[in-house]
């Protein structure tokens, strides 16, 4: 009776587990998506846009002061040059906009941001002090993940961040 009890158990949960997770979040860039633009693409433009890192933004968004609104626009940035955002989680485009549509990035006449190199080359993310794998402040747990590079010396930058 307990093996049929086991059995019944796996063959319901273990296929859950697949669907529902085991895993964490995917970084935010592979949220994003153009025809003939690879990740690398997609990480410059979420920073022109004005996006803090290309990786996920749930605490990055704190520690920069990144509002909703703010998000938004990059968001809508990132739409006005083509760029088509995938929600990880169901139905929905996924962006701000379609969950806080009353933001004032969302309504019509906003003016929208375009790309900008420098704001990508002056960005947080590329930022002397900061620059990082998925690490930063935010993680002083981990401070081995942490690498401060020497931005002058352009050693080491992650590809998004060089000219």
């Amino acid at each position: 009776m307990i093996r049929w009890i086991v059995l019944l158990s796996l063959t319901f949960f273990l296929p859950q587990m697949g669907v529902c997770g085991g895993g964490p979040v995917p970084p935010e860039y592979k949220a994003w998506s153009r025809p003939g633009a690879t990740l690398l693409d997609v990480k410059k433009v979420m920073l022109e846009c004005g996006f803090p890192t290309p990786e996920t933004l749930n605490s990055d968004m704190k520690i920069v002061g990144m509002t909703s609104n703010d998000c938004a626009l990059a968001d809508l940035c990132m739409q006005k040059v083509g760029f088509i955002r995938h929600s990880f989680f169901g139905s929905g485009s996924g962006t701000t906009c379609h969950y806080e549509p009353a933001l004032p990035a969302c309504q019509p006449g906003a003016i929208i941001p375009t790309p900008s190199v420098e704001r990508r080359l002056n960005s947080w993310w590329c930022n002397p002090d900061y620059t990082f794998y998925g690490c930063v402040q935010r993680d002083d747990r981990f401070p081995e993940r942490c690498v401060k590079y020497d931005y002058r010396k352009r050693d080491n930058l992650p590809p998004e961040c060089l000219p």
